[in-house]
């Protein structure tokens, strides 16, 4: 356990996606991704005009001078290597029988014996501070572990010290800045309704947002993906051998597609596969894997008909929850996913008609909607993300509409319908990063609203 998560550390931020090596001589470029100083002077070298783009994102470098040299070093990459590395110079604590080593509880003054680790306070809890803990609304979604085995103390050591480091860095702003709540939005655009040629779409439904702005349109009926820029404009096409049900982006550039068996397919940012991951232990082997999200902690969760897995970015199954039935917290067998800043997980459950909300544990926290044509009612809904503020924007197929309810599920306003906005059987949702709600729809495109 201790291994996959300093490997996945390492895989993400210690490792230059030109070479595929340990960074060496690491340099910033001015849109943040860090690449081995040989590699980038090998790079320039090959252009006839000294022009240097992004190997990731294709943005322009500009170069002072000094060339390669000149670039921000990225000093980051040294100290996360540090910490990984670093060896704990203390003695080790006392261990019980069973070899596990005591630590003190550093939620209180008393310092009783802990038995839990908060993941996200980076707190060792105590039993009585566990209670709390769970009581209080601020934290009752935060993931604890109970300190089970040898290693789960070093587990959370070292998740404490490079999660610290981490905060302070760039590299985890994921998430969008946009904010719906207040806005009236306006159509934009819409790419290509029908017609032929590269943008042409055949049932467009799921929408994901590349760490670079690119949104990816996932095609069922065509067996492919195609990569939009942020204006909508046609980049690239990603041919699959299988009918694609979701897709995710991960920071890396990396993609997440469901839709084969029960496995997820790993793509690079061109579209090659990487690997496969084969998620085992679900319940209907006939459903294929389908919604998939990844959350703050780098989990993966994706669902295979009611059931709804966390992975960890290795592969291996965390944990599942979900039980088949129609009452408040059971599941249906289509489900799309999102999670928020809490790492609450968003379940769209279509064929019962509403939008569960579970927290990083699966533990349900409570059901919105119902089946019906009302405000706050839902009718086989599909799509499901979140905005800045954590609202809940669910796209309501058969209701052709889009609709917005508060992070605790009260509903709040319908933010476009088929009268004013022209959707017809919406399915997919994206918020792009220049602010607008991207929506696909039956009509074979993919439209672009905006405040």
């Amino acid at each position: 356990m201790v291994s996959n998560v300093i490997s996945d550390i390492k895989d993400e931020f210690l490792v230059c996606h030109e070479c595929l090596e340990d960074l060496k001589q690491p340099k910033m470029l001015p849109c943040l991704h860090t690449f081995c100083q040989p590699c980038l002077e090998r790079l320039l070298a090959t252009e006839p005009v000294g022009k240097l783009d992004c190997p990731t994102c294709r943005q322009d470098v500009p170069l002072t001078e000094n060339g390669v040299q000149g670039l921000k070093s990225n000093f980051l990459v040294g100290k996360l290597r540090d910490i990984l590395q670093q060896q704990p110079k203390e003695e080790k604590p006392e261990a019980r029988e069973d070899g596990i080593p005591f630590s003190s509880c550093t939620a209180c003054e008393a310092a009783n014996l802990a038995s839990f680790y908060c993941v996200e306070c980076t707190d060792y809890l105590c039993q009585t501070c566990n209670d709390t803990h769970g009581r209080f609304k601020a934290t009752r979604s935060h993931i604890v572990v109970n300190i089970q085995d040898s290693q789960a103390d070093q587990v959370a050591t070292d998740d404490a010290r490079v999660r610290t480091s981490l905060r302070s860095s760039q590299i985890r702003q994921v998430r969008s800045n946009v904010r719906i709540a207040g806005a009236n939005l306006k159509h934009i655009k819409t790419v290509r309704e029908g017609g032929s040629g590269d943008v042409q779409f055949s049932t467009p439904y799921p929408l994901a947002v590349t760490a670079e702005g690119d949104i990816v349109v996932t095609e069922i009926n065509n067996s492919g993906l195609k990569i939009l820029d942020k204006d909508g404009s046609f980049r690239k096409k990603v041919d699959l051998w299988f009918m694609p049900e979701c897709v995710a982006a991960l920071t890396n550039g990396e993609l997440l597609v469901t839709g084969d068996g029960h496995r997820i397919h790993v793509l690079d940012k061109q579209g090659r596969e990487l690997r496969i991951i084969q998620v085992t232990g679900a319940a209907e082997t006939d459903k294929t894997t389908k919604g998939i999200a990844v959350d703050g902690l780098g989990r993966i969760i994706v669902t295979i008909g009611y059931q709804v897995f966390v992975l960890s970015r290795s592969g291996d199954v965390m944990l599942k929850f979900g039980d088949k039935g129609q009452v408040q917290q059971q599941l249906g067998p289509f489900l799309h996913v999102v999670v928020n800043s809490s790492n609450q997980i968003i379940v769209s459950d279509h064929d019962n008609h509403d939008v569960k909300i579970f927290d990083p544990a699966g533990r349900h926290l409570f059901t919105s909607g119902s089946f019906g044509f009302e405000p706050g009612q839902l009718n086989y809904p599909s799509g499901v993300i979140t905005d800045s503020d954590d609202n809940i924007i669910v796209a309501e197929t058969y209701n052709h509409r889009v609709s917005l309810f508060s992070p605790d599920g009260a509903f709040i306003r319908h933010v476009l319908t088929r009268d004013e906005h022209g959707l017809l059987h919406p399915g997919g949702l994206a918020l792009s990063h220049d602010g607008h709600l991207v929506v696909s729809d039956c009509l074979q495109s993919v439209k672009f609203f905006r405040g």
